[in-house]
């Protein structure tokens, strides 16, 4: 498969021409199917034309080899043991592995090594190369990891292609793959035994510490009016270490804010909220909402009158349903009055 070769047509007596079935009109023809194929030719002499002479080429298949690289414990062997196809060819390993002819081979590198086997079927080669790592005395290896209260984690041991056993309270124990992923509530710990290559078994463990989540809450506070401010005051458990952080970008325990209504003649709520972060971890967030209320307006007309006569001043406010106080003591929205000289109220 892949390669090339020329057929070449022969003819009684020359002077003729030549039609192949693929079209070329030489009396050669290099070809290159992808599988066997019949090639036909016919050679035509003064008008006369001879019989089809038909050719197959078979195209056989590159040999495929299949073999895993492998580890093994330094001072250990490994048996090579490739499965080929087609089968009926010949071996030749590489001269690390002694030339051997043999379908399989036995070796015992002292450091890694890469062996070569060339495999022949039909006439067409396959080669495959196969590591043999060689390890010396591994060491299991599993990290600590921090979480917070309703999350996981995926712990990974150490080193790859090994043989894992997890020991677990939960329920990976006994898993077999390199990785797990936990959910403990409480801080726990988890084991992990490796083996590869032959070589003795070695264990780590790895602590997973599971913070809390904490809580926080801002204090109720009493309706502002426009233009005055507010101190929110939020309160978290546990009290002390953790971070701030305010919808309106603030990051203190305590904060004061001015919040401007959009219409000031109608009154506003405004929510701030806070979330508290601890170790990590963050409180799910608390909100107040702040009542801020309309500064009123109140106004009246100046008035003249005569000395002796009484003058009636009716207020006209903004929002109404408020209280009254005038200066002379009255409480309601209008008020009589006599000065005998030119007052103000």
């Amino acid at each position: 498969a892949g390669q090339q070769t020329t057929l070449t047509a022969t003819p009684s007596a020359p002077g003729g021409t030549y039609l192949w079935s693929n079209g070329a009109t030489s009396a050669s023809i290099n070809v290159s199917p992808t599988t066997s194929t019949i090639y036909s030719v016919v050679y035509t002499l003064n008008g006369c034309a001879s019989a089809t002479e038909d050719v197959s080429v078979t195209v056989n298949p590159i040999p495929s080899i299949s073999i895993n690289d492998t580890v093994i414990c330094g001072g250990l062997s490994v048996l090579l043991s490739p499965s080929v196809t087609p089968t009926g060819g010949t071996y030749l390993w590489s001269a690390n592995a002694n030339n051997a002819t043999t379908s399989q081979v036995t070796v015992s590198p002292a450091s890694t090594t890469t062996y070569t086997l060339t495999y022949t079927a039909n006439g067409c080669v396959g080669t495959k190369n196969i590591e043999v790592q060689v390890i010396q005395n591994p060491i299991a290896t599993l990290a600590h990891d921090t979480i917070c209260l309703g999350q996981s984690t995926t712990l990974v041991a150490g080193p790859n292609g090994a043989n894992y056993l997890w020991n677990t309270n939960d329920a990976n124990n006994g898993a077999t793959t390199q990785s797990i992923t936990v959910s403990p509530t409480v801080t726990s710990t988890y084991t992990v035994t490796i083996n590869i290559g032959g070589c003795a078994a070695t264990s780590a463990t790895a602590t997973v510490t599971v913070n809390p989540i904490p809580s926080v809450s801002v204090a109720t506070v009493a309706t502002i009016c426009n233009g005055s401010s507010a101190t929110l005051t939020a309160t978290p458990a546990p009290t002390a270490g953790g971070t701030f952080l305010w919808n309106n970008g603030a990051t203190g325990a305590t904060i004061s804010v001015t919040p401007t209504l959009n219409n000031p003649t109608v009154a506003q709520n405004f929510d701030y909220s806070v979330i508290y972060t601890l170790n990590g971890c963050p409180s799910i967030a608390d909100t107040v909402s702040l009542s801020v209320n309309p500064v009123p307006t109140v106004s009246f007309n100046d008035t003249t009158i005569c000395q002796g006569q009484d003058a009636t001043l009716i207020a006209t406010a903004s929002p109404t349903g408020g209280n009254y106080n005038w200066s002379n003591g009255a409480i309601t929205q209008q008020t009589t009055v006599s000065p005998s000289v030119t007052s103000n109220y």
